[in-house]
């Protein structure tokens, strides 16, 4: 409750202040969205508070030397941004690990694909190295950083900095 709360105030301050380009938005984990998970119950201020829905989901299949379908990673995120009528942006995937690219830019493609075609706001790239835990999602590799700078250069493209690296 003081939870939801403490988001009614800020929006409050932010409409105070008069900025259109203020944007309310609320970062939820893509696992809060599991069966018997209740963050967007406990979370969510509700829509006269919350402008934008983002997620930070990521591609837990990396351990297996693999990727998640892009088709079946992303529809829970964007079904219940539609059904609470908030458009939504992805705050951060993926969660990589080895790969040399050529999976890579496959999965950046589809990625792209599913998330424009539902209308994302925006989509960030997380450039994380973590040597101990042998993970590197760093684009090393030219094809995927062409795939991922091609897209955030298009006309159509939703936000994204510099290679939307982070």
């Amino acid at each position: 409750a003081a939870y939801r709360t403490t988001w009614q105030r800020l929006v409050r301050l932010a409409d105070e202040a008069g900025n259109p380009n203020l944007q309310a938005t609320l970062i939820l984990m893509g696992w809060t969205l599991e069966p018997g998970a209740s963050a967007l119950a406990d979370y969510y201020a509700g829509p006269e508070y919350i402008d934008v829905l983002a997620w930070d989901l990521h591609n837990l299949q990396w351990k297996k030397g693999t990727y998640k379908n892009p088709a079946e990673n992303f529809p829970k995120v964007i079904a219940v941004s539609q059904a609470e009528g908030k458009p939504f942006g992805i705050a951060e995937t993926p969660l990589l690990g080895g790969d040399t690219g050529a999976l890579r830019v496959a999965w950046l493609r589809g990625t792209i694909e599913v998330l424009s075609q539902a209308g994302a706001l925006f989509i960030a790239y997380v450039r994380l190295d973590w040597p101990h835990a042998g993970i590197d999602n760093r684009l090393h590799d030219e094809p995927s950083r062409a795939v991922w700078r091609e897209f955030c250069s298009g006309p159509d493209a939703p936000l994204c900095g510099p290679l939307a690296l982070i």
